[in-house]
């Protein structure tokens, strides 16, 4: 279920154009919020733009996790607070270690894999009480 739970979070991430690419990019421009805005317009979401299409996809995938019955949240999936926060640190550098991390479109930093592991657990804002 985490896959169903990080897709939306890990869509937007990519759908943002980043400060850095990987490190051995096969593209002069990242292309990623293009590339969802394309699958967005051939689901027939909104996506007029690269950004409107990104948001369009991650909600469209939250709209299918909901329909199957996925809770939307780490949380709401009875994942203990304090469990998730004390294995927030290795989980993110277990992530940030995978031979698959390099391929993803944006180069994600530790930093990086935090935030979209908080906001799988605590909702977009990524934070205990916010």
């Amino acid at each position: 279920m985490s896959d169903q739970v990080l897709l939306p979070h890990v869509i937007r991430y990519n759908g943002t154009v980043p400060t850095k690419l990987t490190g051995w990019p096969r593209y002069e421009n990242y292309r990623a919020p293009e590339r969802f805005q394309d699958i967005a317009r051939t689901l027939g979401l909104p996506a007029a733009t690269p950004t409107e299409g990104v948001e369009s996809l991650a909600r469209a995938v939250e709209s299918l996790r909901d329909a199957v019955g996925i809770e939307p949240s780490f949380q709401a999936l009875g994942v203990n607070e304090r469990t998730f926060l004390d294995a927030l640190p290795e989980q993110a550098l277990n992530a940030y270690e995978d031979q698959c991390a390099p391929a993803n479109p944006r180069m994600p930093m530790l930093d990086d894999m935090q935030e979209i592991m908080r906001a799988a657990y605590f909702g977009p804002l990524g934070s205990p009480g916010e």
